[in-house]
């Protein structure tokens, strides 16, 4: 079977600025400061590892909290995990069938694999790398995103044109909202509770407000 490789990369930061102690001496310290950040290059980036994972690595997310990354591997039908203090796998975890993204809750270190063929959700606890639970959602389920503030997990059901919303706390689908043709990408923002899905078949991106009663609002492009 053949390997695929992960590539990690990092960029150092920019220290900032200290605050003038005036007005006056803001305006001259940003006025001094313009011309050289203008010219200064980007930094460039350099690839510090290569790590083998499974199969087709597909989706990839990152715990900021515990720096650990996790690959979904298509064709193993995997999860592969990863320590982002030694870039070395350090478990492997069999999930669905040929799962594509994974999505991570820091706040509750838990795990969210959609497995594509088989129209579920694995759910895997990141403390003990283990599957807890197995969701059925739509047909052919590709893009997942979880609020962390809620703890709501969204899914893109790829063939049903739907957003299966499951809860974090009880693992059952309390939702399943139309969107447009062919849903794939789904971001959610943590503050407003909106849900953003594109209809990948379309031409529009489906917009769902916190209350599941109200429909989605699709923005066309054309109108932008």
């Amino acid at each position: 079977m053949a390997r695929w490789g992960v590539c990690l990369s990092a960029a150092r930061s920019h220290p900032r600025g200290r605050r003038a102690a005036s007005v006056a001496i803001g305006a001259l310290a940003l006025a001094l400061a313009a011309p050289a950040a203008a010219s200064a290059a980007p930094e460039a980036l350099a690839v510090t590892a290569m790590i083998t994972v499974g199969s087709q690595p597909w989706g990839v997310a990152v715990n900021p909290v515990t720096g650990t990354a996790y690959v979904a591997n298509f064709s193993s039908d995997t999860v592969s995990v990863i320590s982002g203090r030694t870039n070395t796998v350090t478990a492997t975890i069999d999930v669905g069938s040929d799962p594509t993204q994974v999505a991570v809750n820091p706040v509750t270190d838990t795990l969210y694999v959609t497995d594509y063929n088989a129209g579920t959700v694995s759910v895997i606890n990141a403390r003990t790398n283990m599957v807890t639970d197995t969701i059925t959602v739509g047909t052919e389920p590709e893009w997942i995103a979880v609020n962390p503030v809620t703890g709501t997990v969204y899914v893109g059901n790829e063939i049903s044109d739907t957003v299966s919303v499951i809860s974090g706390r009880t693992n059952t689908v309390t939702a399943t909202t139309p969107v447009g043709s062919g849903p794939q990408g789904v971001a959610v923002n943590p503050v407003t509770g909106t849900v953003y899905t594109d209809d990948n078949s379309g031409t529009t991106v489906s917009v769902i407000s916190r209350s599941q009663h109200e429909g989605p609002i699709r923005i066309s492009p054309a109108l932008l």
